[in-house]
């Protein structure tokens, strides 16, 4: 009969002392970090503790081990008193639950591509992908049905409205899927999440807490897609949503990581030169300009300019936007006669196309008088 096995935790401070005591290694600082990697799951700080003593290696030895080969290194020692090492453990736990519920199965391997505890995965966010989940497509009852299976067996922890997944549990379940199914779930989820971000963020600030909530979410989903080769177009968007999300927040340097993939990405899949790849460059001038490197930020737009211009011709109003971006760069960098040409070019454009009461015509002519009495 296989036995269900309780995922608990020690609080960080004892998870340090448990290693401390278990090695008798006086390196708080090294135990510490790896208490932080495993989660502070007791089985696998008893695991740790029982190969690092056999081995007569160290915490720093062990953490580098762990980051490299996560599952092959769960899968090592696993000490006196326990039946089977955390890997094994929890497979038993996961078998049981997919045999009571088999859904539990696919959504255990699609949360594994999400991010890891301590992010909550939003059930609302797996209602609203359930075409993504199973064929056919199962109800938001049987999806809670799963959900409770996989809590009765400890793989999962639940909070209202959500739950989180263990990092360690992640691996394990990733590792063992088929090199098919992997890129499956990897697409699978970064649909998922590029159906919920919201994407009017920039201009309503009420979806901004929904933004925090995803955006975890979103990197990860980015990242096993880009990792895995699939949905490549998913995994440039999702990266760029996630830049101009961040630069609301003012995280810059996190803002220019991602936009700068988004970059990398939408270049191999439509090339260098086009729209997609120009509105992209011209997010990442803007975050350049906020950083303060104006240079780079001014060979973004003039890229990004180059590019709308030869698309869509020199009237079109993305072609107003870049202009209108360069010319607020430009005057940053004190160059004022070529901001007040740039802003003069933006505003003929978006007079013609959409009128002098237009919100984005206006916000030219500010731009424009603020550099009055310029000649």
């Amino acid at each position: 009969m296989a036995h269900q096995y309780q995922i608990v935790k020690f609080e960080p401070g004892e998870a340090t002392d448990f290693l401390i005591r278990r090695i008798e290694l006086a390196d708080r600082e090294g135990a510490n970090a790896l208490a932080k990697e495993l989660g502070c799951l007791p089985l696998a700080l008893e695991q740790a503790g029982a190969y690092i003593k056999e081995t007569g290696g160290n915490f720093s030895t062990y953490l580098e081990q762990l980051k490299n080969d996560r599952v092959n290194v769960l899968s090592k020692s696993w000490p006196t008193g326990y039946p089977e090492p955390v890997s094994r453990t929890w497979n038993i736990s996961f078998e049981k639950s997919k045999e009571e519920m088999p859904l539990s199965a696919n959504l255990l391997s699609l949360c594994s591509f999400l991010a890891p505890e301590p992010e909550r995965i939003p059930k609302a966010l797996l209602s609203r992908g359930l075409k993504y989940l199973d064929q056919p497509t199962p109800t938001s009852s049987q999806l809670e049905e799963a959900i409770q299976a996989l809590v009765r067996y400890s793989l999962v922890t639940v909070v209202p409205d959500s739950f989180y997944v263990h990092n360690l549990m992640q691996d394990v379940i990733r590792y063992q899927l088929p090199e098919n199914d992997k890129k499956r779930w990897a697409e699978a989820v970064a649909n998922l999440v590029d159906d919920a971000f919201p994407k009017d963020h920039l201009d309503n600030p009420k979806s901004w807490p929904e933004c925090a909530l995803l955006l975890p979410h979103a990197l990860a989903a980015a990242g096993h897609a880009e990792e895995l080769g699939v949905a490549p177009e998913i995994a440039g968007h999702l990266l760029n949503y996630c830049g101009l999300y961040l630069r609301t927040r003012g995280e810059l340097a996190e803002a220019k990581s991602a936009i700068k993939g988004a970059i990398e990405i939408s270049e191999k899949v439509y090339g260098p030169d086009h729209p997609t790849v120009a509105t992209m460059v011209n997010n990442l001038g803007s975050v350049l300009q906020d950083l303060g490197e104006l240079q780079e930020a001014k060979k973004c737009f003039e890229r990004a300019l180059k590019i709308d211009e030869n698309v869509y011709g020199p009237d079109h109003l993305s072609v107003a936007i870049t202009v209108n971006n360069l010319g607020l760069v430009l005057r940053d960098m004190g160059n004022l006669q070529e901001a007040k040409k740039c802003y003069e070019r933006a505003l003929k454009i978006c007079r013609a196309r959409l009128g002098e009461d237009h919100p984005h015509t206006k916000l030219v002519l500010e731009n424009l008088k603020s550099l009055l009495p310029i000649k």
